[in-house]
């Protein structure tokens, strides 16, 4: 299993604009250079601190 790298937070930034977009997560990790599992997770990440704080709330699932 490969060691993960951290992604930027412009790698970050342009998961978050495809997502609401409506690219799916494997055409997202095309576009970045990620595992869909990555993008997968970092989403997942996202959404969960988009609840603990609130000026990240406009961040929410489809």
């Amino acid at each position: 299993m490969p060691a993960k790298r951290r992604l930027t937070m412009r790698a970050i930034r342009h998961i978050l604009r495809l997502h609401a977009s409506g690219e799916s997560d494997r055409s997202i990790g095309r576009s970045v250079g990620a595992a869909r599992s990555t993008v997968q997770d970092t989403l997942k990440g996202v959404i969960a601190e988009s609840s603990r704080n609130p000026t990240l709330s406009r961040f929410e699932e489809r």
